[in-house]
């Protein structure tokens, strides 16, 4: 399925804001001065729609993890344009899912919305948690994923915490020692999915903490880095955040900010990404 001409669609990426208490390279306490950061730019940026891709807190206990929930939740509505919410593995760490649903005034933990002439689907990878970190799709949503782009006329963009593509984790501390928290641990039957009938235009995700382009199956799969990471940043926090146009003829591009920079383009027969 071919993007519709002259239809570009500009989205704004946050993830892994991980507010909260320092933790090992994870920088929370600067995470609200990044916000606004984010916020200043994404005012130029005028994206039709932003993407919180999850962890927004460094969990703690509950009712901090709460009052964090709340918090970033109040910074990001701040953002002249609609915000959609995903669910991250610290997100539900210490608080019920049924709960952040609510913090976040979502319908479900997994969605599907028309906006600007694209199927946007919004994913629950915490389905359940695997293991410390790690992510699952369920049969039941994958079920419905496989019915909701059946049925979808235009093309769709796929948005999940974890990533759904083979990311070699060598060199990524977070990970090395527990590569199956990388990932969505069926990915391979979740891909299955996706590949069939063409019509995603692409599929962006968090949670791995570093930069990630690459098309599988013609679909381009997308990785930002986190907000307040600092392993490959000289010790600051990179800031990182996402600028994603998606073009006509299928081409994509994504400009990912901060000091862990990325600018690179995609387009759907590609093998792999073309990067500046």
């Amino acid at each position: 399925m071919r993007i519709p001409e002259n239809e570009v669609l500009r989205i704004g990426l946050i993830s892994d804001i991980h507010l909260g208490p320092d933790r090992e390279t994870r920088r929370g306490t600067d995470a609200e001065r990044l916000i606004e950061q984010f916020l200043e730019d994404m005012r130029l940026f005028a994206p039709a729609f932003i993407v919180d891709l999850g962890d927004r807190i460094m969990e703690v206990d509950e009712p901090t993890d709460r009052r964090h929930s709340i918090l970033v939740r109040d910074l990001l509505r701040r953002a002249q344009a609609p915000v959609f919410h995903l669910l991250g593995n610290h997100d539900v760490a210490h608080l019920p899912k049924t709960e952040v649903n609510g913090l976040l005034d979502l319908s479900a933990s997994y969605r599907s919305v028309q906006l600007n002439g694209y199927q946007c689907v919004f994913l629950d990878s915490t389905d359940p948690v695997v293991g410390e970190y790690g992510g699952h799709i369920s049969e039941t949503q994958l079920g419905w994923i496989d019915a909701e782009l059946a049925k979808a006329e235009r093309p769709a963009v796929l948005f999940c915490h974890h990533p759904l593509d083979d990311q070699p984790i060598q060199g990524n501390p977070l990970f090395q020692e527990h590569p199956e928290w990388a990932a969505v641990d069926n990915r391979t039957a979740v891909r299955e999915v996706l590949t069939r009938g063409g019509k995603v235009a692409a599929v962006v995700t968090g949670h791995a903490h570093w930069n990630h382009a690459r098309c599988l199956g013609g679909v381009p799969f997308l990785t930002i880095q986190s907000l307040v990471e600092t392993w490959n940043t000289g010790g600051e926090p990179a800031g990182a955040y996402g600028k994603l146009w998606i073009e006509p003829k299928g081409h994509l591009r994504l400009e990912v900010m901060g000091r862990d920079r990325l600018d690179v383009v995609l387009h759907e027969s590609s093998s792999e990404a073309l990067q500046t």
